[in-house]
């Protein structure tokens, strides 16, 4: 699933505050054992508007930089599974 916070009036650093928190309750949910063989993952995209930017323009560069977190999720994922392949 995906959601979509506004932060209005907020800098960066401040999205930056919140991003954090939201990680630190997932790794809290996910430590606590909720469900068993079951943990949630988190991919967060910030974007900021600048003059002269489209709502488009800032959800593009959210998304794009969620699906980058994503990306290297999966890559590091892969690089520790054990590499089978024989020389």
């Amino acid at each position: 699933d995906e959601f979509l916070v506004f932060l209005a009036d907020s800098p960066a650093e401040g999205a930056g505050v919140v991003e954090m928190r939201i990680a630190k309750s997932v790794e809290d949910w996910n430590s606590a054992g909720h469900l068993a063989n079951f943990e949630l993952s988190l991919s967060i995209g910030l974007g900021q508007w600048q003059d002269g930017m489209s709502l488009d323009d800032i959800l593009n560069e959210a998304d794009q930089k969620m699906y980058n977190t994503k990306e290297a999720r999966k890559r590091a994922a892969a690089s520790a599974l054990p590499n089978f392949a024989s020389d």
